[in-house]
This record gives structure tokens, C-alpha cells and sequence, in this order.
């Protein structure tokens, strides 16, 4: 199923494309993770170094397990946000915007994007992210999620199991 721009995203980045990632958008999703991990430790005074600590490499095996998508300005990669299934959830993690974007909507419709890209059987979508991040809590309350519990199965999946300050937000599927 191809995936569509909805109209306020292609109002927030008006030469935008959208399609699954590629191994070969390794580098730059690498490039763009750490400007947003840049990004948040500035805003919020805080710093998760795992993520920053990952290679092309590991970012090339989550394109590969996680079903990633990419939203494309011209040339550039600008946001990006990954999901798989586990168990009866289906989990969404790596939402990223590029410094320069600023329109909120942007992180609205990805999340959107990524939750109908779920397979039809998983019951609860999850999201998995960081504490603390400026944006966050309007950004998925706007969505309906609520906090979770992170259990020890998806703390797994996400690669999150020895981390500090990774929470989950959840919700039922309608």
C-alpha cells in the first residue's frame, strides 16, 4: 500500500515526499538522529547518549526490522519514525523531526502514518520514547495516549532494556 501525504503535511513541507526507508538511508537517518538527540539535550538539559552512541550499521539492521518510514524534502530526509508488531501492540519508536521543522503537525501526521501502517490484528498501539522531551507529552495526549507500563518484552523489542529514562505511551486500537 503506498503510503499518501495528508494535506497538512504537504502544507508544512511543501516539496515533501513520503515512502518506506532503505538501507541506503542509513547514513542520513544516522545524520538526523543525532541533530535531534542535539536538539533535545539543548532544550531539555539532558542527555541520552545510546541513541547518539548508535553506527550506520545499527541504523541500517532497524531499517531492516522495523518497518521505517521517511518524509523527504527534496533531497533531504526531514522526519523519520519506525513501528513493528509485539505481541498484541503494535510499537512506534523514532519519531524524529529535523532541527528546521518546526511545525508540530509534521510530528502529528508521522505519528499517524505509522499507527496505519499497523497490521490489522494488533490491538494497542504503543509508543516508546524518551522522557522528557520537550513537546512530547501534547504531542501524544493529542493522539489519546496515556502513560503505560514499559514491560520487560518491549523494553527488549525497542532495545530500551538498559536504559534510563525511556517511557511508554499507550492506547487502544479503534
Amino acid at each position: 500500500m503506498p503510503l499518501i501525504l495528508s494535506p497538512a503535511l504537504r502544507r508544512a513541507i511543501p516539496a515533501a515526499t513520503i515512502r518506506r526507508a532503505i538501507t541506503h538511508d542509513a547514513g542520513e537517518l544516522l545524520t538526523l538522529q543525532h541533530a535531534w538527540w542535539a536538539k533535545q539535550a539543548l532544550a531539555s538539559g539532558t542527555v541520552t547518549p545510546a541513541p547518539l552512541r548508535q553506527t550506520t550499521r545499527d541504523v541500517r539492521a532497524w531499517v531492516l526490522d522495523w518497518r521505517t518510514v521517511v518524509v523527504r524534502s527534496g533531497s533531504r530526509i526531514v522526519a523519520t519514525a519506525r513501528a513493528r508488531r509485539s505481541g498484541d501492540a503494535w510499537l512506534i519508536t523514532g519519531l524524529m523531526t529535523a532541527p528546521d521543522i518546526t511545525d508540530s503537525c509534521v510530528a502529528d501526521e508521522l505519528l499517524d502514518v505509522m499507527e496505519q501502517e499497523a497490521p490489522r490484528d494488533p490491538i494497542r498501539f504503543i509508543v516508546v520514547t524518551a522522557a522528557n522531551i520537550p513537546g512530547n507529552d501534547e504531542l501524544y495526549a493529542r493522539a489519546g495516549y496515556e502513560p503505560a507500563e514499559l514491560p520487560a518484552a518491549i523494553k527488549l523489542a525497542c532495545g530500551t532494556e538498559k536504559r534510563e529514562g525511556v517511557v511508554a505511551l499507550e492506547k487502544p486500537r479503534r
